[in-house]
């Protein structure tokens, strides 16, 4: 998974962005549906949020 894509929401400080506590049910709901048709472990790459 890229960080981009499934939804992480950060703060927009160049070099010390925070994750926004709206990212945390927006990744869960994403990384679920996909466990529940393809159970694996996810692996995010990046940190790269809208």
């Amino acid at each position: 998974y890229d960080a981009f894509d499934i939804g992480f929401i950060t703060t927009d400080e160049f070099t010390n962005a925070e994750i926004l506590e709206a990212t945390y049910p927006a990744v869960a709901k994403r990384l679920h549906g996909d466990w529940i048709t393809d159970p694996a472990i996810p692996i995010v790459t990046g940190f790269l949020g809208k």
